[in-house]
């Protein structure tokens, strides 16, 4: 069986040019149950959010410069607007709260492009969306107001859980 909780994640820097915090702390998940992949993302900082393009590249076959190969030329929208909030998949303890977002086809392309690397689909399906936080297992989308925010302004690709190549 392949380990599918050290899979590469390409996303897309994000921010909402506000500084109003998005999330109550209360809410937050313990840090120490998230996988690594969640690490960094902050629930009071809107302007250190991400949109992931995809999720599942395997890490021994995949390094950042065939991210940056299968972007070369690409060029992410200027902005993203919200069209909803979700609650995402999870683990013991966490579930990824998450703002759904016009999915136009440059998104598509880049996902599309990523696919084709080695990778693990372990979410069949690709639906755009910017990660505000990691909230507690136990809440439900119905027990807070979602956040006023109207767009994102996107920034750069990154990646996490892939190394860069050393020239010998």
């Amino acid at each position: 069986m392949i380990p599918t909780d050290n899979l590469g994640c390409v996303m897309l820097r994000c921010g909402t040019g506000s500084y109003e915090p998005l999330i109550e702390p209360e809410w937050a998940a313990n840090p120490d149950v998230l996988p690594d992949y969640c690490e960094g993302t902050a629930f009071l900082n809107p302007n250190a959010l991400h949109l992931t393009l995809k999720y599942g590249l395997m890490p021994a076959l995949v390094t950042g410069e065939d991210v940056d190969e299968a972007l070369a030329g690409w060029r992410p929208p200027p902005i993203l607007f919200v069209t909803g909030f979700e609650l995402f998949g999870g683990g013991d303890g966490w579930k990824a709260l998450v703002a759904t977002v016009e999915n136009p086809p440059v998104l598509q392309q880049a996902n599309h492009w990523l696919s084709l690397l080695p990778h693990i689909d372990t979410w069949p399906g690709y639906r755009a969306h910017v990660t505000l936080g990691y909230i507690k297992s136990g809440l439900h989308i119905g027990d807070f107001d979602p956040p006023e925010i109207r767009a994102f302004i996107t920034r750069e690709v990154f990646h996490s859980g892939l190394e860069r190549r050393t020239d010998q």
